[in-house]
């Protein structure tokens, strides 16, 4: 069974090569809707934020095994920019499995506080869930 970090790097590199072989699939799509100008400005933006993952992939931040779970906090690019995602894994038969992701509270920005008090947007957890499973 592969490591935590094996797992995550393996996501990682899969979810490239599917976000490549998408934006190669959707070009008969764009040229039947889109017009000449908004498909030129959006090819070169594909580009730009291409260039800048392939510059900079996501990296593992952090890792709590706890067994049979395991959360995983990495910087992992987002249009141009790199913001911090986890993932909350489960160790099954056949490996691991991300059973939910989650991003920095938009509320308290990862801090569980507002004003003092304890967010009311994350329950003071300081992510934003999503996926099957949205609580901690």
């Amino acid at each position: 069974m592969q490591t935590v970090e094996e797992f995550m790097q393996t996501y990682f590199s899969e979810s490239i090569k599917m976000n490549r072989i998408q934006e190669d699939n959707s070009e008969a799509y764009r040229e039947k809707f889109l017009s000449a100008d908004y498909l030129s400005k959006s090819r070169e933006e594909w580009y730009e934020d291409a260039a800048y993952k392939r510059a900079n992939p996501a990296l593992i931040c952090s890792v709590e095994n706890h067994g049979e779970t395991a959360d995983v906090i990495a910087s992992v690019p987002v249009g141009l920019t790199q913001q911090h995602r986890i993932y909350h894994l489960l160790k099954t038969e056949s490996g691991w499995k991300i059973e939910r992701k989650g991003q920095k509270c938009i509320l308290c920005n990862g801090s569980d506080r507002v004003e003092g008090e304890i967010c009311s947007f994350c329950n003071g957890v300081g992510w934003s869930y999503y996926g099957v499973s949205k609580t901690k």
